[in-house]
């Protein structure tokens, strides 16, 4: 008889935790179900921080017109005008085998003449920079920080963190006294690090870019930037970061994106190039077609 009820308390413990598990199941599907709602309203579209984010780049570009044409026109021109001197050169030494070493001095002297001038002819590209326009600066960044103080409320309620909000209001701010103060190459850095900060609430919404795209704009743009105020160590390590967070895109691009991505790998193989030779206008104008690579696989990745 105590085996007996022994045996149908065990079966009676055996029914009830059985009838626990199925309910414990239960709720934890019901909170599933109502979190995933949650969490689709929470990847939403955010049309003011897209524009908050256009006005930033904006004013990068405001910062940091660069003539790029003129430049590259520059270039191109200055490696033909190489290529002609040589031709001529040497069609003149096969005409002429008696060449003296007064017309060899000569000839040394128009080269290095001519290396001069090609440098003397890219600052002067640089030169043709128009200047800030400081009281249309202070306007377009007031504009964005009434764009901010509409937005920051629904960023709260979006889910943003305290951290990420804090981090780009105290960026803003520093921006603005920097455009108050009229300090052109701290306000250019600024304003890229106003472009970084943006980058972390895009995870809290839909996107199609690729947020490392948009990382590696920004440590091109600090190559361009710090290289205008001569800082190559600075140059060096954001470039070395956006290399390797290349390797990042690279692996994860789609197989159509082949052809861009390996555009952009020549771009930086490119840029490499003439940091190394801490050749300033030629960073820029690099850099600025690296750049503009990368606008375009945004353009694709967001199809």
């Amino acid at each position: 008889m105590k085996n007996l009820v022994n045996k149908l308390f065990f079966m009676a413990l055996i029914c009830l935790s059985i009838l626990l598990s199925g309910c414990m199941d239960q709720k934890q599907t019901q909170q599933s179900e109502q979190k995933k709602p949650q969490e689709e309203e929470q990847k939403k579209d955010s049309t003011k921080l897209k524009k908050i984010q256009d006005d930033i780049e904006a004013m990068i570009a405001m910062f940091s017109g660069i003539p790029v044409i003129e430049l590259k026109k520059q270039e191109e021109q200055g490696q033909g005008g190489q290529q002609e001197q040589s031709s001529q050169s040497g069609g003149q030494s096969q005409q002429s085998e008696g060449i003296t070493g007064s017309q060899q001095g000569q000839g040394t002297t128009s080269q290095q003449q001519g290396t001069q001038q090609s440098k003397t002819e890219k600052k002067s590209i640089l030169q043709k920079e128009a200047p800030v326009n400081w009281e249309q600066a202070l306007k377009d960044v007031e504009k964005i920080h009434i764009e901010w103080n509409d937005y920051i409320a629904q960023a709260a309620k979006d889910g943003v963190s305290k951290n990420i909000i804090d981090s780009f209001d105290n960026v803003l701010n520093q921006f603005t006294t920097l455009i108050i103060m009229k300090k052109k190459e701290e306000a250019m850095i600024s304003a890229n690090n106003l472009a970084f900060s943006i980058i972390n609430f895009w995870g809290y919404y839909k996107t199609d870019v690729p947020p490392d795209i948009l990382k590696l704009k920004y440590f091109i743009r600090n190559v361009i930037f710090y290289s205008a105020v001569s800082k190559w160590d600075k140059v060096l390590e954001n470039f070395n970061a956006g290399k390797s967070l290349f390797q990042t895109i690279r692996a994860t691009s789609k197989k159509e994106q082949l052809e861009k991505v390996n555009k952009i790998d020549f771009a930086i193989q490119e840029l490499e190039r003439v940091i190394k030779i801490k050749d300033y206008p030629l960073v820029r104008l690099k850099g600025k077609l690296l750049i503009d690579n990368l606008k375009e696989m945004e353009k694709k990745e967001g199809e």
